[in-house]
C-alpha cells in the first residue's frame, strides 16, 4: 500500500471516529498527512484548520468531502526555502533547474520543521514524529538524519540550509 492511500486511510478512519462522536467542543488535534490538523464544532459549522488553511463545512457533512478537501489542499501545500519550493505531499525539493525526490525520512523532517517555522519544533518532538516507536530515544540518530538531509541540499543544489536550536527549539535559518 502506498504512502498516500495509508494516509488516506487513517485520516477516514480519524475523521469518522471523530464525526461519530461529534458532541466534542474541545478542538482535536490529528497528526497525519505531514500535517497539523486541528477540529472544532462550533453549532453547525465544522471549522478544520490545516496547515494554517482554514476549511469549513456545513454540518452534517460527508467524511469523503472533508477527505477530499484536505488531500486536495495538501497536494497544493508548498514551502519556500531560499531558492528552493518544497512540495510536502510529492516529496518534491524543486528548484529552477532541478528536482530531487526526498526519502520519506527526510521529506518527513523538512515537512515537520516548515510547518513550526514561527514557534520551532523541539528535536524530541521531532524524533517522536518520525520514530513513534523507538523506545530508546537516540539523539544522534535525529542529528544523523538531519545532516544527511543538510548533504543531499548542498549536493544537489548547492544550498546550505541552517538549523539552529534557539529556545530549546529547531528553527530554520534561510
Amino acid at each position: 500500500m502506498s504512502d498516500l492511500n495509508k494516509n488516506t486511510n487513517f485520516l477516514y478512519s480519524s475523521l469518522e471516529d471523530l464525526l461519530s462522536q461529534f458532541k466534542i467542543t474541545d478542538k482535536i488535534h490529528i497528526d497525519s498527512l505531514e500535517a497539523n490538523i486541528s477540529i472544532e464544532n462550533k453549532s453547525d459549522i465544522l471549522n478544520i484548520l490545516f496547515n494554517k488553511k482554514a476549511l469549513k463545512f456545513k454540518l452534517p457533512v460527508k467524511v469523503d468531502d472533508i477527505v477530499s478537501e484536505i488531500l486536495f489542499y495538501q497536494s497544493q501545500t508548498e514551502f519556500k526555502l531560499g531558492p528552493l519550493l518544497f512540495n510536502p505531499s510529492k516529496q518534491l525539493l524543486i528548484s529552477k533547474d532541478s528536482q530531487i525526490t526526498l526519502r520519506h525520512s527526510h521529506n518527513k523532517m523538512l515537512s515537520e520543521i516548515m510547518t513550526n517555522t514561527e514557534n520551532g519544533l523541539s528535536k524530541l518532538i521531532l524524533y517522536e514524529k518520525l520514530w513513534p516507536n523507538d523506545v530508546d530515544i537516540q539523539m544522534n540518530k535525529l542529528d544523523t538524519h538531519l545532516t544527511n538531509l543538510k548533504k543531499v541540499i548542498h549536493e544537489n543544489f548547492n544550498y546550505e540550509i541552517v538549523l539552529k536550536t534557539v529556545n530549546g527549539k529547531l528553527i530554520i535559518i534561510n
